[in-house]
């Protein structure tokens, strides 16, 4: 398989994957993916997490680390606010064309409320940005408020989508992970060496594959993906503390 290929390949899986998202976890899909686009959103959480060891570790008073700190709020709250004025020139034109348009067409309507979504949270960020100009310790402390309340506010929504079909979902990832298992499978295999692959690798997607497919709910999928993540390639294997 060579190095072009992966992504023909994959993009299969990409849209299988992508269509579950939309069919079966359209509130939380759509949250998530609004709050991963904010970029005032990613300008503030990345200005606090490099005031982080400032505001809550230093000792000490240092002028310099004190005017540093304060600059980095305030280039994020300059940046939250171009945001904030681009997503609302483009919200009142979508809004334009959904009143010309009678609010018919879905795909405008949902970018229209996404973009209004986006000036939200780009007052919200420039805002806790010029407390964070104002002082760094109350910048960080209420935007890790911010990110807790949206958190709880995403997993609301995937609570709400999983309570109408969770059976089908489970359903649909058993089908996409028996439709596309031997992508990946092929990929791996490629880019391991054999002696791993047939120790270490081949138990280890076996012991994937049978717990997808026996998974009865959601939290038996969302707890095998915890396990892959803290665990592979030791699953399925007596290597595995888990399997003694």
């Amino acid at each position: 398989m060579s190095s072009a290929q992966p992504l023909t390949v994959f993009s299969g899986l990409l849209g299988s994957i992508h269509e579950g998202l939309n069919k079966y976890l359209p509130e939380s899909s759509d949250k998530g993916r609004v709050l991963a686009e904010s970029s005032a959103l990613f300008q503030l959480s990345s200005a606090s997490l490099k005031n982080v060891a400032y505001a809550f570790f230093e000792k000490g008073f240092s002028p310099i680390q004190m005017l540093a700190s304060r600059i980095t709020f305030f280039e994020a709250g300059c940046m939250s606010l171009a945001s904030t004025m681009v997503n609302l020139f483009i919200a009142l034109v979508y809004t334009g064309l959904c009143v010309t348009t009678l609010g018919i067409s879905f795909g405008l309507r949902s970018r229209c409320k996404i973009h209004w979504m986006h000036v939200m949270y780009g007052v919200v960020a420039t805002a806790i940005c010029a407390c964070g100009v104002l002082s760094p310790y109350y910048g960080i402390g209420l935007n890790g408020y911010l990110v807790v309340s949206e958190i709880r506010a995403f997993k609301y929504c995937y609570q709400k989508d999983i309570s109408r079909k969770e059976r089908l979902l489970v359903e649909y990832v058993q089908q996409v992970a028996k439709d596309h298992r031997h992508i990946m499978k092929q990929f791996i295999e490629a880019r391991t060496d054999r002696w791993i692959y047939d120790d270490q690798i081949q138990p280890a997607l076996s012991h994937i594959e049978g717990r997808i497919h026996s998974a009865k709910r959601m939290k038996d999928l969302t707890t095998l993906a915890s396990d892959i993540f803290y665990q592979w390639p030791k699953m399925g294997t007596s290597d595995n503390p888990r399997n003694n």
